[in-house]
């Protein structure tokens, strides 16, 4: 669910290449990893790149407050209870998880996710 309470599916972003980025509000590393995620949200519009920023197990009050704060400009969903991020098998946060076209993934916690991106 996203912070408007709209269901957000993966299904309806076929054809686009889509980074998720699962996270939390009171993870350091997460807070950093921000102005690298907005720059690829930026610069991936060209290849319509969608960026979804997965908080788990968090309030939307919480997640709504933090992604004003940081004025995060891409999609923003609540994992409220967790059960999205099992099905990616995330075992820290920061992870990032990137799909292709057809919902594959290309690469799961990359080590050089800029270099992937430009493989799309």
């Amino acid at each position: 669910m996203d912070l408007k309470g709209r269901e957000v599916n993966l299904g309806s972003l076929r054809d686009r290449p889509v980074l998720l980025v699962f996270g939390t509000t009171w993870c350091p590393y997460c807070k950093e990893e921000i102005p690298r995620i907005k720059e690829i949200h930026r610069q991936g519009r060209e290849k319509k790149l969608e960026v979804l920023n997965i908080y788990i197990n968090e309030t939307e009050s919480k997640v709504a407050e933090f992604a004003a704060r940081y004025a995060l400009p891409y999609p923003v969903l609540l994992d409220k209870d967790g059960k999205v991020a099992e099905r990616y098998l995330v075992r820290g946060v920061p992870t990032l998880v990137l799909l292709d076209r057809q919902g594959k993934i290309v690469c799961y916690q990359c080590r050089n996710l800029e270099a992937s991106l430009k493989g799309l």
